[in-house]
């Protein structure tokens, strides 16, 4: 695996700086932040009907971002901080192209099209501003979740060569690779959990992986965004399997992981392949949470006994949730130890607010 790594910023001493400049900075850090949180509200809200009425919340978003740019770019004169600045620049751009998309305007399916888009950009912006968490306390915070940020002192540690972020590039004929969260809390003297997240259709690990990063961080478990070989998993062949049993392998090799406390989660055609890999005969999961997908033809001799947390949006309009209601019937029947639960007004987007509830009925152990 190749480690991520961004030194020049994550080891920046702000000590220097004037107070003028550096509440400058942590205002304009505040504004990037909370423009952050309100496409993450409106990924969260999406529904075609209601877009409209979406782009009008988030408008004074975009406003004040322009506004805070501006007066940034007027601020920092005269001080030096050439990186920094080529930074946070790179963060605003990929959130304000996050809002462009979120804004285009067409008929539905261009609009879903360019929602994806949007949730690419927001990803990138994520994946820009995660380094600055050990010199910005407000970034640091912002990638814990809410009920341990008191305690964010403790999220704050020095660079290990095994922790952070790691990518495996994949060949599109063998492996789609992955991309691994290791938190920097790891320390090799206990087994971890192991959660892996699957995209949806036409997705990657890389966005994925920020779906589940807080939690990671917060409860301590290692996570891994597998991506798909082609521009969805492969239902009805082996591929990825063989390349998610490797990756697996690979993960359990060089980290200190518990064969017990594997989850496998994903989201639309993610969810219908958790189901497929976590029903199969001697699979290694121990745990599946499928969301927003449904149940794909399937021998069902391993059901029986399996822990499964089905997840649905009552608004879904890809996989109507009629057809999850009959997939919890029909695991019921094959003797899985089922949760359900009916999502109001979510559509075919991801529910945030379901990772809490996943882990803590996954393993009491990360409960907050």
């Amino acid at each position: 695996m190749k480690k991520r790594v961004q030194k020049d910023i994550e080891n920046l001493d702000l000590q220097p700086y004037d107070r003028t400049f550096l509440k400058s900075l942590e205002a304009h850090i505040g504004i990037i932040l909370t423009t952050l949180n309100g496409l993450e509200s409106a990924f969260r809200q999406s529904h075609p009907p209601l877009f409209p009425k979406i782009r009008n919340a988030l408008q004074p978003f975009r406003d004040r971002l322009s506004n805070s740019q501006k007066s940034f770019i007027q601020n920092r004169k005269n001080q030096n901080i050439e990186n920094l600045s080529k930074h946070l620049d790179d963060i605003v751009a990929r959130t304000e192209h996050a809002l462009h998309y979120f804004f285009k305007e067409g008929d539905a399916q261009q609009s879903i099209q360019n929602w994806m888009k949007s949730m690419r950009q927001h990803c990138r912006a994520l994946e820009s501003l995660y380094p600055l968490h050990r010199i910005l306390k407000p970034v640091n915070r912002y990638f814990l979740e809410p009920e341990i940020r008191d305690r964010q002192e403790e999220f704050i540690i020095a660079d290990k060569a095994d922790t952070g972020f790691f990518d495996e590039e994949g060949s599109s004929s063998i492996s789609g690779g992955f991309t691994c969260f290791v938190p920097e809390t790891y320390d090799g003297t206990a087994n971890w959990p192991l959660v892996i997240a699957l995209h949806g259709g036409y997705g990657s690990g890389r966005d994925f992986i920020w779906y589940w990063l807080r939690e990671a961080r917060s409860r301590k478990f290692i996570l891994v965004a597998p991506n798909s070989a082609g521009s969805t998993w492969s239902f009805d062949n082996d591929t990825d399997q063989m390349s998610i049993d490797q990756m697996i392998a690979d993960i359990s090799r060089q980290y200190q992981t518990d064969s017990k406390k594997r989850l496998l989660t994903g989201f639309s055609d993610g969810a219908i392949f958790t189901l497929i890999l976590g029903l199969k005969q001697n699979s290694p999961f121990t745990t599946l949470a499928p969301i927003s997908g449904v149940l794909h033809p399937i021998s069902l001799n391993e059901a029986k006994h399996k822990r499964i947390y089905l997840a649905h949006g009552s608004w879904d309009w890809m996989f109507p949730v009629e057809r999850a209601q009959q997939a919890a019937d029909t695991l019921k029947k094959a003797g899985a130890q089922l949760v359900f639960k009916e999502v109001e007004q979510l559509s075919h987007t991801y529910p945030r607010e379901e990772n809490r509830s996943i882990l803590n009925w996954f393993d009491i152990s990360l409960s907050l």
